[in-house]
């Protein structure tokens, strides 16, 4: 092949952040022949730790278009749950355990749940864990689920509330199920005589993403409230579904494993007789 001119040469390894070997590969030429043209152009080289960087973020880029650019019912679940209890974040360590750690992390009363949560995870080939932290004086135990991923924390902080919205098509009540299991409870209405399902968040614009879900995709009437309390400075919003076949329809729907009945004894039995 003809010899790359310097303004190629020098676009490759800098602006496209290709390596000397990368570049060999490309245009089937040795590395050493690269290496010999940016000498002679005077084209600077990475150092040692720029070219680690690199690698890396090439890496979690290619962790990222592999494992979590494609939509998938164990994505749109844990995307619900993340918008609901759950959390991605990163946090830095000093001392012995010096550096960043990526983390994704649900901390709930209910094993179902976070086994579920676990097995979307796992779904995604991320490595995750369970244990329990013990609690005193009558309270329930929590069940801690953490996972540890550069590469899913870079692309969740990436999307937009509008991104999710387009990335979860097709697989709208594996996202609904996720926030409905976070942020969501089923009782009974006495003075109505009927059962009804809350879903509350004091973020607007995931509650309208959860409204219009349900009244666009899941073809059930809902309401969208202004919640009459406040969380400290922040309004809560709530979708409500009233009525029994409204409720069972939605539960049929997104299949949740937990808040899937009414907790109260007498609520249970008149749930069990229907």
């Amino acid at each position: 092949m003809k010899r790359l001119s310097k303004d190629e040469l020098y676009d490759l390894y800098w602006n496209k952040g290709l390596s000397t070997c990368e570049i060999a590969k490309t245009y089937n030429i040795g590395e050493s022949t690269v290496k010999l043209w940016m000498s002679e152009y005077d084209i600077k080289r990475r150092s040692l730790s720029e070219a680690r960087k690199l690698h890396f973020k090439k890496v979690i880029d290619r962790e990222i278009r592999e494992k979590f650019s494609k939509p998938s019912p164990e994505l749109a679940y844990i995307l619900g749950v993340l918008l609901g209890d759950g959390t991605c974040y990163h946090r830095k360590h000093t001392g012995r355990r010096e550096g960043v750690s990526y983390e994704i992390q649900l901390g709930v009363t209910d094993y179902l749940f976070a086994e579920k949560f676990k097995r979307a995870l796992e779904g995604l080939g991320l490595k995750t864990s369970i244990w329990i932290l013990r609690r005193r004086c009558g309270r329930k135990d929590v069940y801690k689920v953490t996972s540890y991923s550069k590469a899913f924390y870079e692309f969740y902080r990436s999307l937009s509330l509008k991104d999710i919205r387009k990335f979860i098509v097709g697989f709208e009540p594996y996202f609904v199920c996720g926030f409905y299991e976070s942020e969501g409870c089923i009782t009974y209405n006495k003075a109505r005589k009927q059962l009804v399902i809350q879903i509350s968040n004091t973020n607007y614009e995931v509650i309208k993403a959860i409204y219009d879900i349900i009244i666009d995709k899941f073809g059930i009437k809902c309401h969208l409230y202004k919640a009459k309390t406040t969380l400290g400075e922040k309004i809560e919003y709530r979708v409500v579904i009233q009525g029994d076949e409204r409720c069972k329809r939605f539960l049929e729907i997104i299949n949740p494993v937990i808040k899937n009945r009414p907790k109260n004894v007498n609520e249970e039995k008149r749930w069990l007789k229907r």
